[in-house]
């Protein structure tokens, strides 16, 4: 919860401006009108209309609605996120979006990539961290043998740790 508290947070001042004194109605008019945002929700159907009430909410209501009153569209699609997602319709909104959000999220690599360029400082830096890698199998090994693991054990999870493309973002 901390996490997501200082996402918003940085989400609202990473613009460098003040939102407008309309973002204050504007949030009350959400929260307010939560119930009516569920009910779209459930009133939109199964397939194609709820992915369209989906985007239509995360883009229409919360990202432009944010903007015009001076706040990120970001934060508002996660508003409306948040807003939504105890509705009991959020996982078949969740899985009718899932080819929209890989879509965007491929178009954004694709973005990044493009856009950026390669220099020698870019490639020293990640040389690296390439030659940083095993350190990362021997502090796993370190943390399994200090947690009692017995050493094959420790050994068998750590190289399998490390040799994950991140092991932070394993599902």
């Amino acid at each position: 919860m901390d996490a997501l508290l200082l996402a918003v947070l940085f989400l609202t001042f990473s613009t460098g401006k003040l939102p407008t004194l309309w973002a204050i109605p504007l949030l009350a008019a959400l929260l307010i009108g939560r119930k009516w945002i569920c009910g779209l929700i459930g009133r939109s159907g199964h397939g194609e209309m709820i992915a369209l009430c989906g985007l239509f909410m995360a883009l229409v209501i919360g990202a432009e609605g944010f903007t015009i009153v001076g706040m990120k569209a970001d934060l508002g699609a996660l508003f409306i996120g948040v807003l939504v997602g105890t509705h009991p319709k959020s996982k078949e909104l969740s899985k009718s979006l899932s080819g929209v959000t890989d879509l965007l999220l491929v178009g954004f690599f694709l973005q990044i990539g493009l856009q950026g360029a390669l220099t020698l400082q870019a490639l020293a830096w990640a040389l690296f961290f390439i030659l940083l890698l095993p350190l990362k199998s021997i502090a796993f090994f370190f943390l399994f043998t200090r947690f009692h693991l017995r050493a094959r054990t420790s050994w068998l999870s750590s190289l399998t740790l490390s040799t994950s493309w991140s092991s932070g973002a394993a599902r």
